[in-house]
């Protein structure tokens, strides 16, 4: 029985795994296209004394706060639009809404977005910056 369960365990694992690789892959395209656009910006930046570090944390910050704000209107759209009980209440019951797993997977969401911003955000602040502005 216990190796059963450990199987079960490995296969839903993986499953979760090839989930959240696909969204994973498909923000770190979008924050390398939106990096690509935005080249000659950083460029122009860096030019006028910006460091590596800078752009890097600045990109990461801007990122993390986009997250945010989607974590909360996502909480927000959980309360109102799909918690809506039979009687047309709104409400969060402990049946309903489990508080540790969307603090999880909020913070999974979190790290993910560490890493989709943040491998675009360093590859571009490591380009050399006449090569940043031309583009």
């Amino acid at each position: 029985f216990g190796a059963n369960l450990f199987y079960l365990y490995v296969r839903y694992g993986i499953i979760l795994f090839i989930l959240l690789l696909v969204p994973a892959l498909n923000l770190s395209g979008i924050t390398l296209s939106r990096m690509r656009r935005r080249m000659a910006e950083l460029g122009v930046r860096r030019a006028f004394g910006a460091t590596q570090g800078t752009i890097l944390w600045q990109v990461l910050s801007e990122n993390m706060v986009l997250t945010l704000l989607g974590g909360l209107l996502g909480l927000a759209m959980l309360r109102d639009w799909l918690l809506v009980t039979s009687l047309g209440k709104t409400g969060l019951s402990t049946g309903m809404f489990n508080g540790a797993v969307f603090i999880a997977a909020f913070l999974f969401c979190l790290v993910l977005n560490l890493f989709s911003a943040g491998l675009p955000a360093w590859r571009m602040s490591r380009l050399n910056i006449t090569d940043s502005i031309n583009g």
